[in-house]
C-alpha cells in the first residue's frame, strides 16, 4: 500500500515537473518568436555622419519588426535613440544591417566629436585656461562667452582693458591629455604627481583648453589679443543667448572701440617691420 502511494507521488512529482518545463519553453518559444521593433539600414551610412529624420523619412533608416531570437541584445531600437547623434569616425554602416550600440556616438563621445559641432563655415580655435578664466569651471559646452583683452599701451605704458568678441559659442572643454571635461563628484580632487591633474570643483572638472566656434576674422582677433596682452573669459546670461544686440557696443567698453585699437596695434608693428627692413637695405 504504502509502496503504490509512493509510487503515485513520484509520478505526480514527474508529471509536475515535466508541466512546468513544457509550459516553460512553451512560453520562452512564444518571447523568442514575438516580433520586436528594430532600426534596419537600408543602404550604406558613412562614418562620421549624423543621423536624421530624413533618413527616417527617405528610407534609409526603418523600424522594422524582427523575431526576438535573432536580434541581438546591443542595437537600438527607437528613432529617439539615434536621431542627432553620428556613426562612428572609422567605421561604415553596411546596407540590411542593425545600428548598433557604441556605433552610433552622440558629438561629445567621439574623439573628434567637436568638429561635428561646428556649423557650416565656422573654424575651431583652442584658448588656454585655468580655474579662474574657466569661471571656475562653469563654462561648459554650448556655453556662449565674451572676451576681453587686458593689455598695456606701448606709448603711455596706460592700460587697456575692453571686449573685443562677444557671445562666442563653446563646443568643448578639455583637461589635461585632452580628457574631456565632464560632471564628476562634489569632491576635490588632487594628485601629488607633478604633471598637471584635472581639479574637481563642485560638480565639474577645471578645464586647461577651451574650444571655440568662430569665423577667420575672429580667429586673427583672438590670435592678435594673445600677443597684445592677456585675454579674460567674462560668462554670458542664459537668457541672453538668442539675442543679437551686443550688450556692450557704446562707450568706453564698445567692442568696436577695442577692435580699432587692437587694429592700430597690429598696424604698428608692421610699419615697425617695413622700417627695418627698410633700414636693412
Amino acid at each position: 500500500m504504502q509502496r503504490n502511494v509512493r509510487i503515485i507521488i513520484l509520478l505526480l512529482l514527474i508529471a509536475l515537473v515535466g508541466g512546468g518545463v513544457y509550459f516553460g519553453y512553451t512560453e520562452y518559444e512564444k518571447r523568442q518568436s514575438a516580433l520586436v521593433p528594430v532600426l534596419t539600414v537600408s543602404q550604406e551610412i558613412p562614418p562620421r555622419t549624423m543621423i536624421t529624420q530624413k533618413m527616417f523619412d527617405d528610407g534609409v533608416i526603418k523600424v522594422s519588426m524582427h523575431p526576438a531570437k535573432i536580434v541581438p541584445p546591443n542595437v537600438f531600437r527607437k528613432p529617439e535613440d539615434v536621431l542627432n547623434k553620428f556613426t562612428a569616425t572609422n567605421y561604415t554602416v553596411p546596407p540590411n544591417s542593425y545600428l548598433y550600440v557604441g556605433k552610433v556616438l552622440t558629438a561629445e563621445e567621439m574623439k573628434d566629436g567637436a568638429a561635428m559641432l561646428l556649423n557650416e563655415g565656422e573654424k575651431m580655435i583652442a584658448i588656454n585656461t585655468n580655474l579662474r578664466s574657466s569661471l571656475a569651471a562653469q563654462i561648459t559646452e554650448g556655453s556662449y562667452i565674451d572676451l576681453w583683452l587686458s593689455a598695456v599701451a606701448k606709448e603711455d605704458k596706460k592700460p587697456v582693458i575692453g571686449p573685443f568678441l562677444e557671445k562666442v559659442r563653446v563646443i568643448g572643454t578639455y583637461a589635461t591629455s585632452s580628457q574631456k571635461s565632464r560632471p564628476t563628484t562634489d569632491t576635490v580632487t588632487k594628485n601629488s604627481s607633478d604633471e598637471q591633474q584635472p581639479v574637481t570643483i563642485g560638480a565639474n572638472v577645471v578645464p586647461q583648453t577651451i574650444l571655440l566656434a568662430v569665423n577667420n576674422e575672429q580667429i586673427a582677433l583672438i590670435q592678435l589679443a594673445e600677443k597684445l596682452g592677456t585675454i579674460q573669459v567674462a560668462g554670458v546670461s542664459y537668457k541672453d543667448y538668442g539675442k543679437t544686440t551686443s550688450a556692450t557696443d557704446n562707450g568706453l567698453w564698445s567692442v568696436k572701440r577695442m577692435r580699432e585699437w587692437m587694429t592700430a596695434e597690429l598696424s604698428k608693428t608692421f610699419q615697425v617691420l617695413e622700417t627695418t627692413r627698410g633700414d636693412a637695405r
